[in-house]
């Protein structure tokens, strides 16, 4: 049987294996000796370390071996309490097992034994340290350094821990002065740097100091290239300045070694990989290539964490779900969000769905998809996000009784117009004009803001005319076309060509043809899709009027009108209406009823309320002809509000004729009053035209044909 001091042999020599084989026999043998259970469960303990285990067998072995050692130790301690080692080993062992409450009893005990064991110092303070909960943890802990600190020769990591721990408390100026003690006193010690770095860092990127953090960092690396925590802090110093690219350089550098931050250096990576894509705006990505390769590594982290490590993945499905959508796949990317609802049903994945829905949409169901997630958010919940797509998705959807509505609700929360709310602004105003909203006062006070702003000027001062113009008192017609002249002054073609028709017309200013026909030309010019600049200069060759007149040119114009819109698929439809007018009429081409009935009616069926009023008119001049196919219920049904066509002439009369003949007396009494008043705002041209039709109208047809 070997003795004890054999055994020690085989230690010397690292035998640990031989030994422990030993020290079972002796222990058969000797079932009493407190020193051999000691050394068995020491160099077992000792062995353990050393030895690389499977971690599918972790669980099973591995406990089995830690429980021999406890084993072996409190054995020892029975049969001798007086072994202080033994209570050195219980506080090893639970430290390793991370059995805090055990760790810190037997570093008391074992101190208590022994008060030369500075070492339970370091442990129960370290103890405090690593799994302080509260502010009393972390003064408990700096209570045993300190201790420490006193009696031990070697005491740079008592100093730097306590460092730590006025960190943790957010006692930087005692945290600091460690730091910098620690700096002078052993320059050659990483983790002083590290200390320092991470103090000037803690206040955040806005701190003055923030920029200096970096230097401390680099330092500690430079003199321990393995400084885990540096490279780490390192690391998110980068990525907060938004330089994703040195952030990922530090992470990777960590995923090269096992250590405590590789699973927070993988998702620091793929979060770094993320942002750096998202937030491109193509400062970061001067070679597609380099940026396909990235979307291609993050995209195999982001199914590593979430389908093989099994973490929590709301957070990385979102950062995919973002993905897919920059890649421009969207349906992944909605699929994607609609997983995280599965997991945790919140308003800002309902919005986030509802944004994609909106901002990539095709067709009006998409819109309405929008619509329907944001209304499973609570009204208490809404913020300016939400009513943004709410408002403009209805407002793509026609639905501006309620984007008004939804404009309504928002302006109570807003003190101060900035770009977005210019462009709210703007939808509001013509929102309430397409309700037939009478309350200009409103809706030019929210366009004149709107000049404010860095929206296109052109257009608020167009929209401004068209609303002093058409809808407001006489009185308002000079200021209406100031702002026209501004419109024009900025190229506008479409101001363009309302000014020309005014003077064409000579509705609201003096009539001027000839200068009409040459803006209508300018406003082509400028605009060659606008085909309603053509339907003017068309009818300068058709009567004659500020040009030659020309039947064939006229219709010519016309036509080429049609085939524009058809081109870029116009909402306008007053060519339309034109063409249609030619074929009845044998205006420049043979006289074909049938066609000029199969473009009205046609043209009127698909665009509704949104008929131009040529088309309305004449649908229901061919209705109120008895012409078949056309029917004064949906004559009526093509006219927006009534008192939006106030001031139009040819409408009212043509809108009595209807009421009269469907048996409406109170309307047609309502359209004698309007008569009047519209009489006195008719310009001379049109006057001459009309003027044969206001008594007697059975046979008025609604387009003007002649000129004087």
């Amino acid at each position: 049987m070997s003795s004890l001091d054999d055994i020690s042999k085989y230690i010397d020599d690292g035998d640990y294996k031989k030994a422990i084989e030993e020290l079972d026999i002796l222990i058969s043998k000797e079932p009493d000796n407190a020193k051999a259970f000691y050394m068995r469960g020491k160099y077992s303990f000792i062995e353990l370390q050393q030895e690389e285990f499977d971690n599918s067998k972790y669980d099973a072995r591995r406990a089995l071996i830690y429980s021999s050692i406890e084993y072996d130790l409190n054995k020892s301690i029975d049969i001798d309490p007086n072994i202080a080692d033994a209570y050195r080993g219980l506080m090893y062992l639970n430290r390793d097992l991370k059995n805090i409450d055990k760790e810190r009893e037997y570093a008391q005990i074992l101190f208590d034994k022994d008060n030369t064991a500075y070492d339970a110092l370091l442990i129960l303070a370290s103890s405090y340290l690593n799994n302080g909960e509260n502010e009393a943890d972390f003064h408990q802990a700096i209570g045993y350094y300190d201790d420490f600190i006193k009696n031990a020769e070697d005491n740079r990591i008592a100093r730097f821990e306590r460092g730590l721990c006025y960190y943790n408390l957010n006692i930087l100026p005692k945290a600091d002065i460690e730091a910098n003690k620690l700096i002078y006193d052993f320059p050659f010690y990483d983790d002083a740097y590290f200390l320092k770095g991470i103090i000037l860092a803690k206040n955040g990127i806005k701190s003055e100091f923030y920029d200096d953090a970096v230097f401390f960092f680099d330092r500690a690396i430079e003199l321990n290239s393995l400084n885990f925590n540096a490279i780490y802090e390192r690391g998110e110093w980068y990525f907060n300045k938004g330089n994703y690219r040195k952030a990922i350089e530090n992470y990777n550098e960590l995923l090269k070694y096992n250590n405590k931050y590789r699973l927070n250096a993988l998702l620091g990576k793929i979060q770094a990989l993320h942002d750096l894509i998202i937030e491109n705006e193509d400062k970061f990505y001067p070679d597609s290539q380099e940026e396909g390769k990235d979307l291609k590594e993050v995209f195999y982290l982001l199914d590593k964490v979430i389908n093989v490590l099994g973490i929590n993945s709301m957070q990385y499905r979102y950062y995919r779900a973002n993905l897919y959508a920059y890649q421009g796949e969207i349906k992944k990317a909605i699929a994607e969000f609609k997983k995280i609802l599965n997991e945790n049903d919140e308003a800002w994945i309902y919005e986030k769905i509802a944004e994609l829905y909106h901002n990539y949409a095709q067709s009006d169901d998409d819109y309405r998809e929008a619509l329907k997630y944001l209304y499973h958010i609570d009204k208490s919940e809404y913020k300016y996000s939400t009513y943004y797509i709410m408002i403009f998705s209805n407002y793509e959807l026609k639905n501006y009784e309620k984007t008004a509505e939804l404009c309504e609700e928002l302006f109570q929360y807003i003190y101060e117009d900035d770009e977005e709310v210019y462009y709210i602004r703007f939808i509001y105003a013509h929102s309430l004009q397409m309700i037939g909203s009478n309350d200009y006062e409103l809706i030019l006070n929210n366009l004149q803001r709107c000049l404010n702003s860095k929206l296109d000027k052109a257009t608020i001062y167009r929209s401004i005319a068209k609303i002093m113009l058409y809808n407001m008192p006489n009185k308002y017609n000079n200021d209406g076309i100031d702002m026209l002249k501004k419109a024009i002054g900025l190229n506008d073609a479409l101001s363009y060509f309302m000014y020309a028709k005014e003077l064409f017309y000579g509705d609201i200013i003096i009539p001027y043809p000839e200068l009409a026909i040459s803006m209508a030309d300018m406003s082509f010019n400028i605009d060659n899709t606008l085909e309603c600049s053509l339907t003017i200069i068309g009818k300068g060759y058709e009567l004659g009027r500020g040009i030659e007149k020309n039947p064939n040119k006229a219709f010519e114009m016309y036509y080429k009108a049609c085939e524009l819109s058809d081109i870029n698929n116009s909402k306008c439809s007053c060519a339309k209406g034109l063409t249609a007018h030619c074929y009845y009429k044998g205006i420049g081409v043979e006289k074909n009823e049938h066609i000029a009935f199969d473009i009205v009616n046609k043209t009127a069926m698909s665009k509704g309320k949104d008929s131009h009023d040529h088309i309305a008119l004449l649908y229901s001049y061919f209705a109120l002809n008895n012409i078949k196919g056309f029917d004064l219920v949906t004559a009526l049904s093509l006219f927006d509000t009534i008192e939006s066509h106030a001031n139009n002439l040819y409408i009212i009369m043509t809108l009595k004729r209807i009421y009269k003949k469907l048996g409406r007396k109170l309307d047609v009494k309502r359209m004698e009053k309007m008569e009047k008043n519209a009489i006195m705002v008719t310009g001379e041209l049109n006057m001459s035209y009309l003027r044969k039709y206001i008594k007697k109208f059975n046979d008025f047809y609604p387009i003007l044909t002649f000129t004087l």
